[in-house]
């Protein structure tokens, strides 16, 4: 994966190269670029899964609301499993259940003049998220929130976690917020979260997670 993202920077920093800070624009064919760039992590993953089957960390599933379209590499979420904190139950929660976990989203790498230098440098907007700094599962922030209310690809992968997991999810456009602009999340961005599920439970069933 590291191998990919390096030659993605390569590219991003030739093309800037031509460029001033005058006339930049970071997000230049952004559409195509986070495409691309989705499209290199689900195949390092689908070669990771070829060589390593059931010991990979990684996943790809199906969205499982779109279920009446063809196949298509945009109708999958990817997710690398980092780890897991704790075990309450071996089960995962379904679309209608409510979960409580920590995440933060970040948009798709790119290169921009920041700093007090204002020189061209790697930049990963973070769109939203419960902690700050690295994650702590004693410290973190979390939050309360049926499965359903989140876009279609990070609903669809949290129906395939279990309470202490945690993942990297790679969310395409489609699954994300596609053609509508997001506040911070420009239209066809491809979505990146770590998720940590501290519990979830079931509809109708009340009680503190």
């Amino acid at each position: 994966m590291k191998k990919f993202l390096t030659i993605l920077f390569a590219a991003l920093l030739a093309v800037a190269c031509s460029d001033t800070d005058g006339d930049y624009d970071s997000y230049y064919n952004w559409p195509e670029r986070n495409a691309e760039w989705f499209e290199q992590v689900l195949n390092s993953a689908r070669q990771d899964i070829a060589a390593k089957g059931d010991n990979s960390a990684w996943r790809i599933y199906r969205t499982v609301l779109k279920t009446n379209l063809a196949q298509s590499d945009t109708n999958y979420v990817v997710m690398m499993k980092l780890g897991s904190t704790h075990t309450l139950s071996d089960e995962s929660p379904a679309y209608t259940d409510t979960v409580c976990i920590a995440y933060r989203g970040w948009l798709m790498e790119r290169m921009d003049y920041v700093g007090s230098d204002n020189r061209l440098k790697p930049v990963k907007t973070v769109f939203s998220q419960t902690f700050f700094g690295d994650f702590d599962p004693e410290t973190a922030g979390v939050m309360e929130s049926t499965v359903s209310a989140f876009t279609e690809g990070l609903s669809t992968a949290l129906q395939y976690m279990k309470s202490g997991d945690e993942w990297m999810v790679y969310v395409p456009s489609g699954l994300g917020y596609g053609a509508q602009e997001n506040t911070q999340i420009p239209a066809y961005s491809t979505l990146q979260f770590f998720v940590w599920v501290h519990s979830w439970r079931r509809t109708g069933i009340p009680g503190d997670m």
